[in-house]
């Protein structure tokens, strides 16, 4: 006799199969979040990315025509501390275009922004300049971008600082003040 023996246990459907359920939920997952991520890249606006970083502060050569100014005229400037005061002289081989009655000095440390100092120094004479409260003791020592301006030129060089005489002239165009 040939009897056929029921199976140990039934075939499941597949609708009723785990493994199938589980892929089965991650494909839907997939679509799912891939369409969340197409409506929001289509709803939302681009970023404009800002290459413009002077607006932050972030760089010293926002107006080269300063520079070119001074270039120019041949503008050069001898700082010199004695004691509590600061003078500045001013030199030039052409006339100087009229500027503000003040000059603005401007010492931007080379790394650490919170030992920036800012001045204004005012006139003495026709090109003479003085700040009469400073203190080379209180300007912490190292390497200072040293900048002078007065609203139409503008004169900078790196020193380390404090130091009793300082020189600035005009850069020509080509040439920066981070070079060695």
């Amino acid at each position: 006799m040939n009897h056929s023996l029921p199976p140990s246990h039934p075939l499941d459907v597949w609708y009723k199969n785990p493994v199938f359920m589980l892929f089965m939920g991650i494909i839907a997952l997939t679509f799912i979040v891939s369409g969340v991520l197409i409506v929001n890249g289509l709803n939302s606006t681009d970023s404009v990315v800002q290459d413009n970083w002077y607006l932050e502060g972030k760089a010293l050569d926002n107006d080269l025509s300063l520079d070119s100014t001074a270039s120019l005229y041949g503008v050069t400037a001898t700082l010199l501390t004695t004691g509590n005061t600061l003078s500045v002289s001013i030199n030039s081989t052409n006339p100087l275009p009229p500027g503000k009655q003040a000059l603005h000095l401007n010492l931007y440390h080379a790394t650490l922004a919170t030992r920036d100092q800012h001045y204004t120094l005012s006139p003495t004479s026709a090109n003479t300049f003085t700040l009469s409260n400073f203190s080379s003791n209180k300007l912490p020592a190292g390497k200072y971008i040293v900048e002078l301006s007065n609203g139409s030129w503008r004169l900078r060089a790196l020193h380390n600082l404090p130091k009793g005489v300082i020189k600035l002239q005009a850069l020509p165009l080509a040439q920066t003040i981070y070079k060695p």
